[in-house]
């Protein structure tokens, strides 16, 4: 990873990690925590603000057992302060049952602020087969 694209993916790797940890404080350590702030998640309505935003992860954390992911695809392009990794989240997930595996395409942009690349907007979308 070279140069400004590196740090991009290394701060997408970062919201994948807190992801995976079902870690609310690592959550919002990869956020710009501003109210201009916008997330997706499959299937849920527009979330706009770091209170609705962080508020629906601690409710998907609280609910979940297990989280892995696997990206296997990834492309990431930025434009002066703004940046976007477009990919495809595989993952293995359990709420309390079996584990499940399903695959959402996510596009997660982020704005440079003092230095770091912080997620302004995560949308995530299921693939269907």
């Amino acid at each position: 990873m070279d140069g400004e694209n590196g740090l991009l993916k290394k701060a997408n790797e970062a919201f994948y990690r807190a992801f995976e940890l079902l870690d609310i404080e690592r959550m919002g350590r990869v956020w710009d925590t501003t109210e201009e702030i916008q997330c997706i998640h499959p299937g849920w309505n527009l979330l706009q603000g770091w209170t609705a935003v962080r508020d629906s992860w601690e409710g998907i954390f609280k609910n979940t057992k297990y989280m892995e992911f696997r990206i296997t695809y990834s492309s990431a392009h930025i434009s002066g302060d703004l940046g976007y990794i477009i990919c495809v989240e595989n993952i293995t997930s359990s709420y309390g049952g079996p584990a499940s595996e399903n695959s959402i395409l996510a596009t997660n942009i982020f704005r440079k602020r003092n230095g770091l690349w912080k997620i302004i907007h995560h949308h995530g979308s299921p693939l269907l087969e």
